[in-house]
């Protein structure tokens, strides 16, 4: 009886180390993206969001798990969020339509709802603003056009005043 219960418990922890080292047990997966996240919000407290940038990143690019992966993706869309370039605008767009489609009971989910449609309507107005420069653009271009075939009309109308005056 001995010796089975040995060799139940010798099989049990072979498994145990096995399951550790892939990383897919529920707890120690847990536990390990839960660190991850701290450590990213340790560097984004202390200033550097480039390198939390790159933790929830890479946080985020794992299986996710309900409580941490949409906490990463919220704060990673927040990093993303720089009125600067309009590409880390869409990231931040992309990450936060991310976490809606894939938690969208999460709490982090309902904190970001009006993130989003602030971000829509911020990218709404750039599309705007883009079609306006372009017409202004066009306008500009035609107006020269006018103008030009405006003072052709006059020197033309001066020709032909001088032809008809004897």
């Amino acid at each position: 009886m001995r010796k089975l219960a040995l060799a139940l418990l010798l099989a049990l922890a072979t498994t145990g180390c096995a399951t550790l080292q892939n990383g897919n047990f529920g707890f120690i997966n847990y536990f390990s993206q839960q660190r991850k996240l701290a450590a990213a919000v340790d560097q984004m407290e202390s200033g550097n969001g480039t390198a939390a940038a790159d933790i929830l990143t890479a946080l985020c690019a794992e299986k996710g798990v309900a409580g941490v992966t949409d906490e990463a993706l919220f704060r990673l869309s927040l990093l993303q969020l720089k009125p600067a370039g309009e590409k880390d605008y869409l990231q931040g767009q992309q990450t936060l339509e991310r976490l809606h489609k894939e938690y969208p009971k999460s709490p982090w989910t309902m904190q970001s709802v009006q993130l989003l449609d602030l971000v829509n309507a911020a990218n709404e107005q750039r599309r705007q603003n883009r079609s306006l420069r372009t017409n202004n653009q066009l306008l500009n271009k035609e107006n020269k056009e006018l103008r030009q075939n405006l003072e052709q009309l006059k020197h033309l109308d001066l020709q032909l005043e001088q032809k008809t005056k004897p």
